[in-house]
């Protein structure tokens, strides 16, 4: 399989937001020469960009995860990545449910 470097450019953004993430919940960090690699080389990977995240009205979901054109409807899932790395995407989704419950904690 033929490597997509379509996400590669955001490899140091992606690798500092788990850091950020892995220091609030107090576990382990990781060590930062350990490589992170996309689901871009063939690998087995967990289906995602099926409802796309945009900022701009692109994609299917909007930055807040709720459903673009539609009132009160929200998704926390691994459909809203844009791509999915090779590893287990858990701690991303975890990362990703709260910043939802936080968003919709300020709206209700």
């Amino acid at each position: 399989m033929k490597r997509n470097l379509s996400g590669s450019h955001l490899f140091g953004e992606v690798r500092d937001l788990r850091n950020s993430i892995v220091e609030f919940l107090g576990a382990e960090r990781f060590d930062p020469s350990e490589g992170m690699h996309f689901g871009n080389e063939g690998t087995p990977h967990h289906a995602g960009g099926t409802l796309r995240t945009s900022g701009d009205g692109t994609g299917v979901v909007d930055s807040d995860l709720g459903f673009e054109g539609l009132d009160n409807l929200y998704v926390a899932d691994n459909s809203v990545f844009p791509f999915i790395p090779a590893a287990n995407p858990a701690l991303t989704l975890t990362a990703l449910s709260v910043r939802l419950a936080a968003h919709l904690h300020t709206i209700l």
